[in-house]
C-alpha cells in the first residue's frame, strides 16, 4: 500500500535497490543475512545509506544454494534452421503456457500419441503449468522459438527430468510436425546435452515406443544405445 502511494520514480528506486540486494544473495552463497538502512530523499526517491551483512562459510556454489534455483538465463542461445530462420532456444518459463497450449493443439495425432504414449485429446491448464512452471535445478526443459509476424511461436521442446525413484535422467523431446525435417530436433538434442555436461550428468534416458522408427533412428544417430526393451517400449542410454 506504501508503494502503492508512492511516485513511479520512487518505486523505481526501490525496486533497483532490491534487485541489487537479492542480486547479491543470489550470486554470493556466503551471505545469508542482509541488513540495510534506506533514506527518502527530498526528491521522493531512495538511497541505500548503510547497511552490513552475515556471511558464513559456504561450498556450495552459486546458484546451487538457493532453495528454489532461479531462471538459468546462461542456457539461451540462438541457431539457425536448415533454411536459414533463425530461432531461440532458451530455457522454458511460466508465462510460456500459451505456447505451449499452442504447440500441443498443432500436433498430428501421430506426434501426439508418440510423445504422450496415448492420444491426449486436450492440455489442461493444471497439465500444462506442470510442463511450464518447473524446479529449474531439478529439471530442466528448453523451448525453440521462432519469431512469425512480430509475435514467438513454439516449434519445439525438449526435457530433461531427474526421476529420484530410478535415480536417473530421462529426456523426452517434441517438433511440431511442420518443422520437422528442419533441424529443430537435432538443435534442441545438442542444447540439452551441452546443459546436462554443464551441470555434470553422465548419462541420459529416453524411452520411445517401439513402433515410432523415426525417433529410434534419432536416438542412433546421437550414439544413444539400447538399455531395455520392454514390451511396446524401447530405453535408450547416452554416456556424456
Amino acid at each position: 500500500r506504501a508503494m502503492a502511494r508512492r511516485s513511479p520514480e520512487a518505486n523505481e528506486d526501490l525496486a533497483i535497490i532490491l534487485l541489487r540486494l537479492a542480486s547479491i544473495m543470489t550470486d554470493c552463497p556466503e551471505v545469508y543475512g542482509l541488513r540495510c538502512v534506506l533514506l527518502e530523499t527530498s526528491a521522493g526517491g531512495f538511497r541505500l545509506v548503510a547497511g552490513n551483512a552475515r556471511v558464513r562459510r559456504n561450498e556450495t556454489p552459486a546458484p546451487r544454494h538457493l532453495v528454489i534455483a532461479p531462471y538459468p538465463n546462461e542456457y539461451e542461445f540462438q541457431d539457425r534452421l536448415r533454411d536459414g530462420r533463425e530461432i531461440i532456444i532458451r530455457p522454458i518459463r511460466p508465462e510460456d503456457e500459451a505456447l505451449h497450449h499452442e504447440l500441443f493443439n498443432s500436433l498430428s495425432r501421430e506426434s501426439n500419441y508418440y510423445r504422450f504414449f496415448s492420444y491426449r485429446r486436450h492440455l489442461s491448464h493444471e497439465q500444462a503449468a506442470r510442463f511450464t512452471q518447473i524446479d529449474y535445478d531439478r529439471e530442466i526443459a528448453i523451448i525453440a522459438l521462432l519469431e512469425e509476424k512480430g509475435s514467438l511461436r513454439s516449434i519445439g521442446v525438449n526435457r530433461l527430468s531427474y526421476l529420484a525413484r530410478l535415480d536417473k535422467h530421462e529426456f523426452a523431446i517434441v517438433v511440431a510436425d511442420e518443422f520437422q525435417g528442419l533441424g529443430v530436433g537435432r538443435i534442441l538434442m545438442q542444447r540439452l546435452f551441452e546443459i546436462a555436461r554443464d551441470r555434470h550428468i553422465q548419462q541420459i534416458y529416453g524411452v520411445v515406443l517401439s513402433e515410432n522408427l523415426k525417433m529410434i533412428d534419432f536416438c542412433r544417430a546421437f550414439g544413444f544405445v539400447v538399455d531395455t526393451q520392454e514390451g511396446s517400449t524401447v530405453t535408450f542410454r547416452l554416456d556424456l
